[in-house]
């Protein structure tokens, strides 16, 4: 199971994981702070195919390794190494032609801190 949190509720976060520890039943866990999340919304999303791939895509001809992904019928939203975040917000904003003059999307990219 993975799941993301705000870097201000880490320590929080961990702490409950320790305390329910047994109750929970798991082995052990991880936490990476070195990553930043990247995501594209809108309502489009549900009418217009290929607006994934077009995400994928743009992040790959940029090298950027996507470390998680999560999606529902109007976010596609990516996980990536918190040094490759710009990039990848630079990458998805020129993909869909956000620098053109009609936006019909955003970008969104951020720590969580």
């Amino acid at each position: 199971i993975s799941f993301t949190v705000p870097e201000a509720a880490v320590k929080q976060v961990q702490n409950t994981l320790l305390d329910k520890q047994d109750v929970l039943g798991y082995h052990s866990f991880d936490v990476d702070t070195n990553v930043g999340k990247v995501a594209v919304v809108g309502v489009g999303m549900k009418t217009h195919s290929g607006l994934a791939a077009k995400f994928f895509q743009a992040l790959s001809d940029e090298d950027i390794n996507v470390l998680m992904i999560s999606t529902s019928e109007i976010r596609i939203a990516a996980l990536v190494p918190l040094d490759q975040l710009n990039d990848a917000v630079r990458a998805l904003h020129t993909a869909y032609g956000l620098d053109a003059d009609q936006i019909e999307a955003v970008v969104y990219g951020g720590t969580g801190r």
